[in-house]
Formats: C-alpha cells, sequence, structure tokens
C-alpha cells in the first residue's frame, strides 16, 4: 500500500507510512473481532506475539520519524522486492503441498 500511495498518489512517505498503518489497525481490529467470535484465535500464543510486536512497532515509529524518506522508499521497495521474489520461488510449492 505505501509504495501505490507514494508513487501513485503522490503522498509523502511517512504520510503514506501512517495511512497505511491506520488502515492495517482499522482492518486488523475487525479480521480479530470476527475471528475471536467464531473461537478462531489461540488467545494464549495471541499474548505472545503482542508483547513482541510492540516493541518493534515503537522501534519502527522510533526509526521511520528520524530516518529520511529516501532512506524509508529504499527500505520498503526492498523488502517488497524480497517478499515478491520468495512468493515467486515457494508460492505454488506450499500452495499444493496439501494435496500430495
Amino acid at each position: 500500500m505505501v509504495p501505490s500511495l507514494v508513487y501513485l498518489a503522490g503522498s509523502p512517505i511517512l504520510a503514506a507510512i501512517s495511512g497505511a498503518t491506520l488502515s492495517y489497525i482499522l482492518t486488523g481490529l475487525v479480521g480479530t473481532l470476527l475471528y475471536a467470535k467464531a473461537k478462531f484465535i489461540r488467545w494464549d500464543m495471541a499474548g505472545w506475539l503482542f508483547a513482541g510486536a510492540i516493541p518493534a512497532a515503537l522501534a519502527g515509529a522510533f526509526t521511520a520519524y528520524f530516518a529520511p524518506g529516501a532512506l524509508l522508499q529504499a527500505v520498503i521497495a526492498i523488502l517488497a522486492a524480497i517478499s515478491g521474489i520468495h512468493t515467486l520461488l515457494t508460492g505454488e510449492k506450499r500452495r499444493f503441498a496439501n494435496l500430495e
């Protein structure tokens, strides 16, 4: 979402990151409520995930505040490329692994 906001909508990088984060929070809350209602959440594991996510989120916010916009763009581009390449190289194997 961040690259789309920056390159297609012309948003500044920090505004794009904050806008994307806000949308992730809202959709995450709705998803959590729906999954919790269906009793699909293992709360014992969610607590550990939450405990690890808070320091990482704070570190990310601190870094985004002090890092230059160009550096943030480069890091996001590299991570998106790595993610895409990983999906292309391993996606089909995982998707059909349970059919064998």
